[in-house]
């Protein structure tokens, strides 16, 4: 009997060791901060001609990344661009501009063009998106 009650006080203070680191863990991290409301983050999404949002290790947006800089779009193209997948911030504002477009936050991805209330998904959709953008549509 003892041996039983040493075994569940053993198991008890294991598992409240665990919930407690896990709750210090998650203390101190910084609430997402955007808190803007729908005219801002419009006013935020319009202060360039197209927002690009992107990840850092999207294969996608790395074939993206490269044409843009072949073409050289960034000299001809007023553009802003946002990693999503570190900065929530970023893919914060990236849902609110799919909310915008009236998709679905949870079925976007990168890269994602935001322009002038049109959103533009997917490789070959961005990428429509900056050559309208270069013949001046």
């Amino acid at each position: 009997m003892r041996k039983e009650i040493i075994i569940i006080v053993a198991v008890f203070l294991v598992l409240f060791g665990g919930l407690f680191l896990v709750y210090k863990t998650t203390q101190g991290r910084p609430a997402p901060s955007l808190t803007l409301n729908e005219k801002e983050i419009k006013e935020r999404l319009d202060r360039t001609e197209l927002v690009y949002f992107y990840g850092t290790t999207c294969p996608y947006c790395m074939e993206l990344n490269k044409w843009l800089g072949e073409k050289k779009v960034a000299d001809k193209v007023d553009f802003e661009k946002l990693e999503v997948y570190n900065n929530r911030d970023n893919s914060l504002l990236m849902e609110r501009a799919a909310g915008i477009c009236k998709l679905d936050p949870r079925s976007i991805g990168v890269p994602f063009v935001y322009k002038n209330g049109e959103c533009f998904m997917g490789l070959p959709e961005s990428q429509k998106a900056f050559e309208q953008a270069l013949r001046g549509k």
